[in-house]
């Protein structure tokens, strides 16, 4: 009986890191008698995204392949049976989503789809599981990025909380998958480097898969080729991010929107954290933790206080916001400089690394540069006040001031 090792993911624990390396590496691993079935995509995500858009309703933003569920399982199955290897690495975190609150209801009949169609091999189920909050951070950056959201860290916690969201409950989908396979076939691996063989993802996984010293030149191939996968903005850039994700702004020409921008970027520096659902938030994810390390023996550890700032040990300041509009202001004043979501991603990520080190640098940096640039925070401020009390009129005979007395144009 050939074995099939499905790896589910879960998301934000290294899995393109994997998925780039069994990709880029199929002979090699035939080879050593481990097939990797072919796929459309990086990783095979078709897998669970088709019976996912043929069975359910839920309408999230797919990937563009060919063929609908049967078609595509159907191949898996040829592939799988044809092939001379007795082990299979099937890796999607997309797994994950058949438990997604967003198709529950036909939950258990994809299940039994994909238990019919795995069924006459032995199936080791591979997942990785963070703790918590960070996996919840992370999991808010990546949605700030690649969408126009709007939600601070808490309030997204907190949607998840209302909606029985797998991102709270990994239980959720583990449970999904112990129920097809068995509590036997599950391999439930705390995801923290100190954990992982050689600090590393990838050598961990292929370990997991009983690959062992003859896989390492491999390895060390593929490492120059990951460093860059999946880059995740920082805390600064996030609050960048949803400045503009508020305003509305795709494309954008800044000159035209920037009070939108400005009153956006006062908005996130007031906070918004409620004591209250903080605490309530905490307790649902002690209680996950613990139901997750007395199941697979995990120790994942409790969280700390004041978990609902993206970046806790940063203090929130507006300054740096205000700052960044204006140098958009002053620069590209006049220009459609953002065409997407994903290419003012790309802005956030070139060119807020420099406002960042400031930022970092913290009071001491932005008192040195008020101390040398007050006509320019002067008319800032005095621009905020236009906006808010005296109307817009106001605000731009300001804004020309600004930049006649700067020399910006």
């Amino acid at each position: 009986m050939k074995t099939v090792y499905l790896h589910i993911g879960t998301f934000k624990t290294g899995t393109s890191s994997i998925q780039n390396f069994i990709a880029h590496n199929r002979e090699a691993l035939r080879d050593l008698g481990y097939f990797v079935p072919s796929s459309q995509l990086m990783g095979h995500h078709e897998l669970p995204i088709s019976l996912i858009r043929d069975y359910s309703d839920f309408e999230g933003v797919w990937p563009s392949f060919e063929g609908n569920s049967e078609q595509i399982w159907g191949r898996l199955i040829e592939e799988i049976d044809s092939c001379t290897c007795d082990k299979v690495i099937i890796s999607a975190e997309g797994f994950c989503d058949l438990a997604n609150e967003n198709c529950r209801d036909v939950s258990e009949h994809m299940g039994s789809l994909v238990g019919d169609y795995l069924g006459k091999y032995k199936v080791v189920v591979i997942c990785y599981v963070r703790e918590l909050v960070p996996y919840m951070r992370s999991m808010y950056g990546e949605t700030i990025k690649i969408t126009t959201r709007t939600l601070s860290f808490q309030e997204q916690v907190h949607r998840y909380a209302e909606n029985n969201s797998i991102h709270l409950l990994p239980s959720t989908y583990l449970d999904f998958f112990e129920k097809l396979f068995g509590r036997d076939a599950m391999v439930v691996k705390k995801y923290s480097r100190d954990d992982l063989v050689g600090g590393d993802v990838v050598r961990d996984f292929v370990a997991t898969v009983g690959l062992g010293d003859e896989v390492d030149p491999l390895l060390d191939l593929r490492e120059p080729v990951l460093q860059n996968l999946n880059i995740s903005l920082g805390a600064k850039q996030l609050d960048l991010k949803r400045a503009f994700n508020l305003a509305g702004i795709q494309g954008l020409e800044i000159n035209r929107q920037v009070t939108d921008v400005i009153n956006s970027c006062a908005a996130l520096a007031r906070g918004d954290t409620s004591d209250e659902v903080a605490q309530e938030l905490s307790e649902l994810i002690n209680a996950e933790q613990a139901r997750l390390n007395d199941r697979y023996e995990l120790n994942l550890a409790a969280p700390e206080q004041g978990i609902f700032s993206v970046d806790s040990e940063e203090a929130r300041d507006s300054d740096y916001l205000y700052l960044f509009a204006l140098q958009g202001l002053s620069i590209k004043q006049g220009r459609d400089v953002m065409q997407s979501s994903e290419a003012l991603t790309r802005l956030v990520q070139q060119n807020s690394e420099a406002l960042t080190r400031l930022v970092q640098q913290n009071s001491e940096a932005l008192t040195r540069l008020a101390q040398q640039n007050e006509e320019a925070l002067g008319h800032l401020r005095a621009l905020r006040k236009g906006i808010l009390r005296r109307g817009m009129s106001k605000a731009w005979r300001l804004l020309r001031e600004f930049f006649g007395a700067s020399g910006h144009r």
